[in-house]
């Protein structure tokens, strides 16, 4: 009975580590490197993470239409009601080649689901100027990899189980 207790504290443990208390949705860099360099890079150049929530999922298609990416801004027409917190938002990669100029977009889009996935559409359906397209759901996990700390916390957590 006292091992069946140790194992529920660590997992809770865990399951804490990998949430962030009080927002559901993570925070995302939301840029587009054709605008702004920095956006190759966002971590080197310190730029901030913005919360990821439906008033903020328009900017990528704001970025796309800015730059007259024709044929993917109907993609990005993501119809969410701006005062519906609980819609499930994910951070977005997205690397596109258009006339021989790569471009990175990186911001917050409706999370993947079973049956509605930007990214799997975007690759089926544009391959030939998608180039890479990702989703992920750290703080700023839209940047280049690195490992995140919510990983790092349950690999420490994982000890605790070994020990009780």
């Amino acid at each position: 009975m006292r091992r069946a207790w140790s194992v529920a504290i660590a997992l809770t443990i865990s399951f804490l580590c990998n949430i962030q208390i009080g927002e559901c949705n993570p925070r995302c860099y939301i840029c587009d490197s054709v605008s702004n360099a920095n956006c190759m890079h966002p971590r080197e150049h310190k730029m901030n993470t913005n919360a990821c929530n439906p008033i903020n999922v328009d900017e990528m298609k704001v970025a796309i239409d800015k730059h007259e990416i024709t044929q993917l801004a109907k993609y990005f027409d993501v119809e969410i009601d701006k005062g519906d917190l609980g819609v499930p938002l994910s951070c977005m990669k997205t690397v596109i080649k258009v006339h021989d100029k790569e471009m990175t977009f990186r911001g917050c889009q409706l999370a993947p689901k079973d049956n509605i996935d930007l990214c799997k559409k975007l690759i089926d359906e544009r391959e030939d100027i998608v180039k890479h397209c990702s989703f992920c759901n750290e703080n700023g996990c839209n940047a280049a990899s690195l490992k995140s700390i919510s990983v790092a916390m349950s690999l420490l957590v994982l000890p605790l189980l070994i020990l009780i």
